[in-house]
C-alpha cells in the first residue's frame, strides 16, 4: 500500500472465457509486510511479500530493468492448480529498485455480480533489498495475447526474502480476457513505505449471525505510514476462491493488534480451508 493506502489488490476473474460462473461456484470447471501469513484450519505458515509468474511468453515481458522477468509458470505448476478461478499468467521484467524478485503463488479472479466487473486476487512471494513502493498492473489478455484491459494497484516492500504479499482489486472484466500479465511499472525506494507483519496463527470461523466466514488474527505495522485494511484470500476444499477486505481498528501499531476480515459478499455456504492474509 502507499503508506496509508490499502496494499491489497487482486488478479483476475474471467468468467465465460474460463467457464467460471458469476459467483465462482463449486460447479464451475477447474481451470504488506515484512511477513504476511497463510493459514488453513489445521496449519499456518509465515512468510513475506512476493510476486510471480504464470503463462505468457517471454516476448510479452516488458523491456525494463531487472533481476527477474519473463518467467512463465502456468497454474499446473503452482499451488493453486486446483482452484477453479486460477489463471495462467506471466511476469514482466522488474525495473531496478528495492523489489528484486517476484513469484506467483496464487493468481486468479472471478466475475462479480453485475457481469461486467471482476474481483482480482494474487498471492506473491517477493524478495526486496530495502523499503519501497511498487506499482503493478494486471494486464488482461485475450486468447491471441492482445491487451483488453488493465487493473492497477501498488504494494509496499521492505528488506526480506520469500515474503508473502497478498493483493486484491476490483476492475472491469472484458468477456474476451483469458490470461493475465503481471506488469511492474514502478519500483522506487521510499522511506515511508509501510508493511504489515501478520501473525501466522489465525482463526477461520463462521459468523453465527450472518452465516459468513470470518478470518481473524493479529498484525503490526512496520514503517512511518499506516495500514487502513487487511485482506484475506481463501479457498475451500472444492477449489472455490473468495477474497475479502475489512478495515483495521488502528492505523499504526508497533505492538500486536487484532484484525478481523469478514466475507460478507462471499458465495453461499463458503467455508474456507486455507487462507492468506496481508495488507
Amino acid at each position: 500500500m502507499r503508506t496509508t493506502k490499502r496494499v491489497a489488490l487482486s488478479a483476475i476473474a474471467l468468467s465465460t472465457a474460463l467457464g467460471l460462473t458469476a459467483c465462482n461456484s463449486k460447479d464451475a470447471p477447474t481451470a504488506t509486510s515484512t511477513a504476511s501469513s497463510t493459514s488453513s484450519t489445521s496449519e499456518s505458515q509465515n512468510s513475506s511479500d512476493s510476486s510471480s509468474t504464470t503463462s505468457e511468453s517471454a516476448s510479452e515481458t516488458s523491456q525494463g530493468g531487472s533481476e527477474q522477468g519473463g518467467e512463465e509458470k502456468p497454474t499446473s505448476q503452482r499451488e493453486d492448480k486446483n482452484d477453479k478461478s486460477a489463471l495462467d499468467a506471466s511476469v514482466s521484467a522488474i525495473p531496478s529498485g528495492p523489489l528484486t524478485k517476484a513469484e506467483i503463488v496464487k493468481l486468479g479472479g472471478y466475475r462479480t455480480a453485475g457481469g461486467d466487473r471482476g474481483d482480482f486476487y494474487s498471492v506473491l512471494h517477493v524478495d526486496s533489498s530495502g523499503r519501497g513502493l511498487v506499482d503493478i498492473e494486471y494486464v488482461l489478455l485475450d486468447a491471441s495475447g492482445n491487451e483488453v484491459g488493465t487493473v492497477k494497484d501498488s504494494i509496499s516492500v521492505n528488506k526480506g526474502t520469500n515474503v508473502i504479499k497478498v493483493t486484491r482489486a476490483s476492475g472491469e472484466l472484458p468477456a474476451s480476457a483469458k490470461k493475465v500479465r503481471l506488469k511492474i511499472t514502478k519500483n522506487a525506494e521510499n522511506s515511508y513505505a509501510t508493511v504489515t507483519e501478520v501473525d501466522p496463527n489465525m482463526k477461520v470461523a463462521q459468523d453465527p449471525a450472518t452465516k459468513t466466514a470470518i478470518v481473524s488474527g493479529r498484525y503490526k505495522t512496520d514503517g512511518k505510514g499506516g495500514n487502513t485494511s487487511m485482506t484475506a484470500i481463501c479457498s475451500d476444499d472444492q477449489g472455490v476462491v473468495q477474497a475479502a477486505t475489512s478495515p483495521t481498528k488502528q492505523l499504526r501499531t508497533d505492538g500486536w493488534n487484532d484484525y478481523e476480515v469478514k466475507f460478507l459478499m462471499a458465495v453461499d455456504n463458503f467455508k474456507p480451508t486455507k487462507c492468506y492474509v496481508g495488507s
